[in-house]
C-alpha cells in the first residue's frame, strides 16, 4: 500500500471520529434522494468521478473543477456534504477541501480536514498537510467547539520541518483570533528564530491571537497571564531558554510565585536559575519558593540558588536528600538538578547518585540518574 493509500485509509478512520452527527436512516436517504433530483448534471457527473475514479488523475481532475464551479450551482454543497456523509479517503478529503475553499459546511469538512492533517503529519506527506493547513485556514470566525479538536495537530504541524506547513498553520491559528492563544509560545519562539518572509508571517499570526503582541517576547509575555497553566510553564521555558530579560520584564515573572498551579511556581524557580538575575527581589522569591509547600518547587529552587552561588553547599545537601524522596518525581528532578550543578562538589554528587541508581526501580528515574552521572564526569 503506497503512504497516499494510506493516507485515505487513515483519514477514513479518523474523521469517522470526530464527525458530528448528521441525519441517518430515511430521513438521510430522502434528503440524499432530493438534492440529486435538483443537482446540476455537470457537477453530477463530476461527484460520480470524484467517488468512483477510473485513476488518480482522473480523481484529481473532478476534484479541480468541482472547486471551479460556484457553489451557487444547484447541489453543490449538499452533494459535497453528501460524500463525506456517505465516503471516507481521498473523496471525503477532497470534497471538505472543495467546501473549504469556498468556507461552506464547516461542520462538516473540518473533522476531515483534521483527520487529513494529522494523518499526513504521521506519514511525512507535507504537501497534504499544506493543503489540509490552508484549507482550515479559508475559515473565520469559527465556534470553539468546532476549533478545540483541531488545535493539537496545528499546533503539531508548528513542529514539523516543513516551513510552509508551519506558515499556513500559523495563518490558520492566527484566523482563529483568541481561540489560538494555546499556540502563543511556539509562534513567538518561531518568530524569533525566522527570517522574512515567514518572519512576518509568525509575527501576524501572533497579533491576530494578541493584538497586543508586536514581537516574540511580548506573546512570551502575555502567554504568562494566560488560564491555562501550561501555558504559562511553556511561556517560562521559553524565556529561560532565551537566556535573558530586561530588567523591566523582571517583576512580571516575579508576580508568578503566587501563582496557584504547582508546577507554573516550579517552572518559575527553574527559570529564574536559568536567567542567573541576581536581583535581591528575585532572590527573595527563590528562597520563599524553597519553603514552598509542594517538594518538586523547593527542590527547583535550590536548583536555581545553586546555580546562582548562593550557598550551594546547603542546597546540594538538599537535592541530594531528595534522591530517597518516596515521590519518583522529586527523586527525578534531584538527580536533573545534580547533573547540572553538582560539580560544586562532584564526587558527593557522583556518589550519592550512584548510591541512588543502585536501589531505583523506576524506569524514567533511572534514565535522569544515569544521564546525571555521565554529566558530572564530563
Amino acid at each position: 500500500m503506497t503512504d497516499i493509500e494510506k493516507l485515505g485509509q487513515m483519514v477514513t478512520t479518523r474523521s469517522r471520529q470526530l464527525r458530528q452527527s448528521t441525519p441517518t436512516g430515511l430521513v438521510s436517504r430522502g434528503l440524499g434522494d432530493l438534492d440529486r433530483l435538483a443537482t446540476d448534471p455537470e457537477l453530477k457527473r463530476l461527484i460520480d468521478e470524484l467517488q468512483h475514479p477510473a485513476n488518480w488523475n482522473r480523481q484529481i481532475d473532478a476534484w479541480q473543477q468541482i472547486r471551479r464551479l460556484a457553489p451557487e450551482t444547484p447541489g453543490w454543497v449538499s452533494s459535497l456534504k453528501q460524500v463525506l456523509n456517505d465516503d471516507g479517503g481521498w473523496a471525503s478529503i477532497l470534497a471538505a477541501e472543495a467546501l473549504a475553499w469556498h468556507g461552506r459546511a464547516e461542520r462538516e469538512a473540518i473533522p476531515v480536514l483534521i483527520s487529513t492533517l494529522e494523518s499526513s503529519l504521521t506519514l511525512g506527506l507535507f504537501e497534504w498537510a499544506r493543503v489540509a493547513c490552508g484549507a482550515m485556514g479559508k475559515y473565520r470566525n469559527l465556534p470553539e467547539q468546532i476549533v478545540a479538536p483541531a488545535l493539537p495537530a496545528l499546533l503539531k504541524a508548528l513542529d514539523v520541518s516543513d516551513p510552509d506547513v508551519r506558515g499556513y498553520a500559523a495563518i490558520t491559528l492566527g484566523n482563529l483570533g483568541p481561540l489560538g492563544q494555546p499556540a502563543l509560545v511556539q509562534l513567538a519562539r518561531l518568530a524569533d528564530l525566522a527570517e522574512p518572509p515567514l518572519k512576518d508571517c509568525y509575527l501576524e499570526a501572533l497579533q491576530k491571537i494578541e493584538p497586543h503582541a508586536r514581537s516574540g517576547r511580548e506573546a512570551l509575555l502575555a502567554a504568562l497571564e494566560a488560564a491555562d497553566p501550561a501555558l504559562r510553564c511553556r511561556a517560562l521555558d521559553a524565556l529561560a531558554e532565551g537566556g535573558c530579560v530586561p530588567p523591566e520584564v523582571v517583576p512580571q515573572l516575579l508576580a508568578l510565585v503566587n501563582d496557584q498551579d504547582r508546577n507554573v511556581r516550579k517552572h518559575l524557580a527553574l527559570t529564574l536559575g536559568e536567567l542567573r538575575t541576581e536581583e535581591q527581589a528575585a532572590l527573595g522569591k527563590l528562597k520563599h519558593l524553597q519553603e514552598d509547600s509542594d517538594p518538586a518547587v523547593c527542590l527547583a529552587a535550590s536548583y536555581a540558588l545553586t546555580r546562582l552561588g548562593i550557598e550551594p553547599q546547603r542546597h546540594l545537601k538538599h537535592l541530594r536528600q531528595n534522591l530517597q524522596n518516596p515521590d519518583p518525581e522529586a527523586r527525578h528532578l534531584s538527580a536533573w538538578a545534580l547533573g547540572h550543578t553538582g560539580g560544586h562538589q562532584r564526587w558527593r554528587s557522583q556518589r550519592a547518585l550512584k548510591g541512588a541508581l543502585s536501589r531505583e526501580k523506576n524506569d524514567q528515574v533511572r534514565v535522569s540518574m544515569e544521564k546525571a552521572i555521565a554529566n558530572l564526569k564530563e
